[in-house]
Formats: structure tokens, sequence, C-alpha cells
């Protein structure tokens, strides 16, 4: 027998989703991609996610980073993409509106860019997302250490 439960009248809970740009180097997922990937999906579970990808481009340009495709594996109701920006310090306009875009079809997007111009891509990303909270993600040391600190 299956027993019906009638929730009281009133407006639903809202819970408030946070922001969060998540910066993951490539050397870090060389050994750990499937643990840098796991940490990714709980955040994308909970919060708007838009992750930054620091690669130095030795990876074949047509072949998805190993990230990616971790999440894909383990969101399979998500839709992750990427979104290769040219070695610089900054996210042009255009870019900044496809990821507005994105975001708000509820896109999970990986923003790959040049190691050097990481942590100024978070940033300036952080300022125009008005994200909550800049994080850096990477695998956890052999000693068994913590592998999501705060970077902002």
């Amino acid at each position: 027998m299956t027993a019906l439960r009638y929730l009281p009248d009133g407006p639903p809970e809202i819970s408030a989703v946070r922001m969060t740009v998540a910066m993951v180097d490539e050397p870090a997922t060389a050994l750990g991609a499937a643990h840098v990937a796991a940490r990714l999906a709980g955040l994308a579970v909970t919060d708007e996610l838009v992750v930054v990808y620091a690669s130095d481009g030795r990876q074949p340009a047509l072949s998805p980073p190993p990230v990616m495709m971790g999440l894909r594996r383990l969101l399979p109701r998500h839709t992750v993409v990427v979104l290769q920006t040219a070695p610089r310090a900054s996210v042009r306009t255009h870019e900044a509106m496809l990821l507005d875009e994105l975001l708000d079809m509820g896109v999970l997007p990986i923003v790959v860019t040049a190691p050097a111009a990481a942590a100024a891509t978070a940033t300036e990303l952080h300022r125009h997302l008005r994200a909550d909270r800049v994080l850096a993600v990477s695998a956890p040391p052999a000693s068994g250490g913590r592998s999501c600190t705060r970077a902002a």
C-alpha cells in the first residue's frame, strides 16, 4: 500500500545558489583527472560553476580535456562545453556575452586559457559574473592533503 503525503500550502523553499569560478591547472589533472572531475562535479551539483582550465596547449586542439570527459561522465544530465580563449590576460566582451548566455541556458562552461593568463581570467570572470568565490581545484597530493583551496 502506498501512502500519500500532502505538503502544507505555502511558497516553495528557495535556496540561494552560489556562483563559483574554479581554476584547474592541466598538469594537476595528468595524474588525478578523475579526482579533479569528481570535485568539480560535486561543486556543479550545489553551485553555478565556471571552470577556468589552464592549458599549455600540448594537448591536441581537437581532443577534449580529460576533466571535461570526467564531468560529462559524472553529470550526464548537464551540458558541458569548452570555450577556447586566446592566450591573453583578459576576456573579450563577446566571450563574456557568450558565457552569460551559456550560463543562462544551464550549461557548465570550461574556459581554456594559457597558464600565464589563468589567474587573471579567473579574477576577471569573478568580477564579471559577480561570483561568490574563486577556488583552485587540484589532484590531492600523495600525502592526502586538501584538493580545493580558496583562491580569492
